[in-house]
């Protein structure tokens, strides 16, 4: 073998050249990569190396029973767009004109006061019955090809366990958050451990525990105040 990559390298100057700087970049790249998953896996959010989950979500969903105002209970502690914010409320309506969702999240901030998002939902396949949604903000309207709003689990009366999932480089690693949602500002010592029970039972690989964290709610929020 050493004998004739000697004669290569003798005979074709140029093409061993252009090998080694097609290895060379080569090894860069897996290099790159290899440094963005070790980030990645020891980051303190949801991020995990990998493929989203896909998880088992609520059949024969009653999208008019999950309509009206939510709390939100707990979120992921490094959910860029709600770092620092309490009072979070989501209010899902439905838009006569075509059938989707209208979505308005507020979140409260001590020098702010109330901030709020208008954005539209759509179910991924109506005929399904499954909670798969696509929600779109920034006056777009969802097509219900990107799924990005899961609802795993919900009794519609109390409680709402909802998970989102972007795949990121190239689709090696995943983004995921998940949100518990309340009908009022705070759940029950019993519920918030039927929630744990489902999140590890369905999201078995998700660190609901570390990752969670419980967003601030009560008397101190002005939700009579909050825009529409």
């Amino acid at each position: 073998i050493e004998e004739h990559t000697s004669k290569i390298i003798t005979i074709h100057p140029k093409l061993s050249n252009k090998i080694m700087t097609a290895c060379f970049k080569k090894s860069s790249l897996h290099y790159l990569l290899l440094t963005l998953a070790i980030l990645l896996n020891n980051a303190s959010a949801g991020f995990k190396i990998g493929k989203c989950a896909d998880p088992e979500v609520v059949t024969n969903f009653s999208l008019n029973e999950y309509l009206g105002q939510w709390y939100e209970v707990s979120r992921d502690e490094y959910t860029i767009f709600e770092l620092w914010a309490k009072c979070v409320t989501a209010k899902y309506t439905l838009n006569d004109d075509n059938g989707n969702v209208l979505v308005r999240n507020n979140s409260y901030y001590r020098l702010t006061g109330w901030v709020g998002v208008n954005g539209e939902a759509t179910l991924a396949d109506p005929s399904s019955g499954e909670a798969n949604l696509e929600v779109a903000f920034g006056g777009n309207v969802p097509s219900g090809d990107n799924i990005n709003y899961q609802v795993i689990d919900t009794d519609y009366e109390k409680y709402a366990i909802v998970y989102g999932g972007s795949e990121i480089v190239w689709g090696l690693a995943c983004v995921e958050t998940v949100w518990v949602l309340s009908r009022t500002p705070m759940l029950s010592d019993e519920d918030i451990d039927n929630v744990k029970s489902v999140i590890k039972e369905k999201l078995p690989k998700y660190d609901y525990e570390g990752l969670a964290v419980f967003t601030k709610q009560g008397d101190d929020c002005p939700y009579d105040n909050q825009p529409e």
